[in-house]
């Protein structure tokens, strides 16, 4: 066994609403001088020990455009729905490399401008956010952000199980 990994701290996984602010383009969809709007809105939002999980990365990779990246818990519950099934192991990882998105476009909801993703590890007691960076799709050419140095959480198995599962019930209802 890893040393590393078994003496890794508990932290509480959670979820707040927090405020956000996004840019979205405007009805012709084309870029340019003028043409994104912002957007303030409350989310639901990771929390790691009370704190939103964008607080413990470094750049969320919006390259300065104002782009946040949040939780698939919100409007579309079928999203939801996917992301803790994946986020419980219940379900396909969202990339072929067996990483799972975290947070995403708050534009869009897609993968497809970037996400927070990681590497979701069960073992008997505990699971772990293992390598979490920022990353674009493998077709957009970008290398992946990763947080230095790498970030991992690793949370109580059966408390992170009971909160996603209450999640699920939530969306599911």
């Amino acid at each position: 066994m890893d040393p590393d990994r078994a003496s890794a701290q508990l932290v509480d996984l959670g979820v707040a609403e927090v405020e956000t602010a996004y840019h979205y383009l405007v009805p012709d969809g084309r870029r340019g001088p003028g043409t994104l709007q912002r957007v303030t809105t409350t989310v639901l939002d990771w929390t790691i020990d009370g704190a939103p999980l964008r607080q413990h990365l470094t750049d969320e990779g919006d390259e300065g455009r104002g782009f946040e990246r949040v939780t698939m818990l919100g409007d579309a519950p079928d999203q939801a729905l996917e992301q803790i099934d994946r986020l419980l192991g219940r379900d396909w990882p969202d990339g072929d490399d067996g990483r799972t998105a975290l947070l995403v476009c708050a534009e869009c909801g897609s993968l497809d401008c970037g996400a927070v993703t990681a590497l979701v590890v069960f073992s008997r007691d505990t699971v772990e956010w293992r390598d979490i960076r920022f990353e674009y799709p493998r077709c957009h050419g970008h290398p992946p952000e990763s947080e230095i140095p790498p970030v991992t959480f690793a949370f109580d198995r059966h408390r992170y199980t009971a909160l996603l599962l209450g999640l699920r019930a939530l969306d599911a209802g």
